[in-house]
């Protein structure tokens, strides 16, 4: 069964009215989400969207919804991209992903289209008025164009089976660029089933849909349980602290996830004397936060996984209310942990070592990557390249990470691919990026520069430089210049070295602004006396 036809299925005549998106003062059902994911579906049929990737780099919403799920409807496989990249980030998607169809805003399409290696067979854009392909570029379609041709098509789903690829998510990992993950719809229907139990949600009750469509949490825990209980999801465009509670409200919300840097940020906000007044009783994240909890009267479940394990690979229950130390779960069902060493063996209890899952719901492998997947693939484990423990009851803790990737509001950023884009500055002759902590992001994004000769940094400019080439929230926070840089005995950069440093001069802040060139120069001093 392919996930358009369990989507289909859920929608009886006692789900049809309820809605599915809720969204800034909208109530859009089930019946309207799959009727216009069917109408659209049917045109991309049409379009021979069957077997293909199709790219949606839109902004979340009710729409968004719609189309991913119309690309399942025709048999595609939905590549879901964070809408607000650069060019450059959107060209690589859509070229890595050899994307026949393209769903964007207009502004968005103009931006990246000049700068493709591939152009798709098609692009579909909200507003297509006035804009025409020329010579050999794609066919271009208005959505409402190809929402009525194929109302008037009618065509129902294309089986797909569910251990097929449904969708192609990119993450950023140790490599310089991000991956792709080619994801089943087994592993989403079964996220569906298994959920709600463990977060406590019954029947109708609405969720969190406060991450976006592009991420794997955002299908695999925020779409599946709303799915699974047969409620809502009550979507923000982006995370809104100012508006997270109100909307919480007015939804209502009964549970859902919100990644670390969201509690933070919750946290952070300034105390009322109705902090725990609204309906929201459960939070899924990465582990519990005592704080958080006593000030909101709301229960923390945690979980961990990847987006290689489906999103979820050990996970809490509620009312189960351990507290150690970061505890992450018990493997969930289906699922198998191993704590294994360097030469891949099986450790004792409470030694730490790489976490490696081994479940139904893994991912298929890295999009065009064979070598990479044999290597993370190993004998039907995932060798996930985070660092963890088991105790004697079966419970995991998350200890680190190997990977060099930094973890930064619920999104991972590659240390690499930073690297890169700084190196490319005419001014620069080396610099290594790496995670620093923070108490509301999680991890913060610093680079460490060393100059030509000659030269003297200029840090605005150096963020400017950045922005043109990648994402904001991959631009580093903290920047620092050195002579040289330290190094092991093996000639690597000391990453140890720079972490102490950053405690005692973190540098320039691009936060802020005459402090942070002042903090900048009095690390320059300490270093050089």
């Amino acid at each position: 069964m392919s996930l358009a036809e369990w989507f289909d299925g859920l929608v009886t005549a006692a789900v049809a009215e309820r809605p599915l998106a809720i969204f800034e003062g909208q109530r859009v059902s089930y019946r309207e989400i799959r009727a216009r994911a069917w109408s659209i579906g049917s045109a991309l049929q049409r379009l021979g969207a069957s077997g293909e990737r199709v790219v949606t780099m839109l902004p979340n919403g009710p729409e968004l919804l719609a189309i991913q799920l119309a690309v399942l409807h025709a048999g595609g496989v939905v590549v879901p991209v964070i809408e607000d990249g650069t060019p450059d980030e959107m060209r690589y998607f859509v070229d890595d992903a050899e994307a026949s169809i393209v769903f964007a805003t207009r502004e968005r399409w103009e931006s990246i289209a000049p700068v493709l290696r591939t152009l798709p067979r098609a692009v579909v854009l909200s507003d297509a008025e006035g804009l025409r392909a020329g010579g050999d570029g794609p066919a271009v379609h208005s959505l409402a164009e190809l929402e009525a041709q194929g109302a008037e098509l009618g065509l129902g789903p294309v089986h797909v089976p569910n251990t097929d690829a449904m969708a192609l998510m990119y993450t950023s990992g140790s490599t310089a660029r991000p991956k792709g993950v080619v994801i089943d719809a087994a592993s989403f229907i079964r996220a569906a089933e298994i959920q709600p139990d463990l977060l406590g949600l019954q029947e109708g009750e609405n969720t969190l849909g406060v991450l976006q469509l592009h991420h794997i949490g955002g299908w695999h825990q925020s779409l599946a349980v709303a799915l699974g209980c047969r409620g809502g999801l009550m979507m923000q465009r982006r995370f809104s602290a100012s508006r997270f509670w109100q909307d919480v409200d007015a939804a209502p919300v009964a549970g859902g996830l919100l990644v670390p840097a969201m509690v933070s940020i919750l946290l952070a906000r300034p105390e009322r004397g109705d902090d725990a007044d609204h309906p929201l009783r459960v939070v899924y994240t990465h582990w519990a936060v005592d704080a958080f909890e006593r000030r909101f009267g709301v229960e923390i479940v945690p979980l961990w996984g990847q987006t290689e394990s489906a999103g979820l690979a050990t996970s809490g229950r509620v009312g189960s209310r351990e507290r150690p130390a970061r505890y992450v779960g018990h493997p969930a069902a289906g699922v198998e942990i191993e704590i294994r060493n360097k030469a891949g063996r099986g450790v004792p209890i409470g030694t730490i070592g790489e976490i490696c899952v081994q479940s139904p719901w893994l991912m298929k492998g890295y999009w065009r990557d064979p070598d990479l997947t044999a290597k993370v693939l190993r004998d039907g484990w995932l060798h996930t390249g985070d660092l963890g423990h088991l105790d004697q009851d079966g419970r995991m803790f998350f200890d680190s990470r190997i990977k060099a990737m930094i973890k930064r509001a619920g999104e991972n950023i590659s240390a690499v691919e930073v690297e890169v884009a700084i190196a490319a500055h005419p001014d620069i002759a080396e610099c290594v990026c790496f995670s620093v902590p923070d108490p509301i992001r999680t991890e913060e994004v610093k680079v460490v520069l060393v100059s030509r000769p000659g030269v003297t940094p200029d840090f605005p400019a150096l963020v400017e430089f950045c922005r043109e080439r990648l994402a904001e929230f991959k631009v580093p926070r903290y920047w620092a210049v050195r002579p040289e840089m330290p190094r092991t005995r093996s000639l690597k950069v000391a990453l140890p070295v720079l972490r102490t440093e950053h405690e005692a001069h973190p540098g320039w802040d691009r936060t802020l602004t005459a402090e942070g060139a002042a903090q900048a120069t009095e690390a320059e001093a300490a270093l050089r006396r």
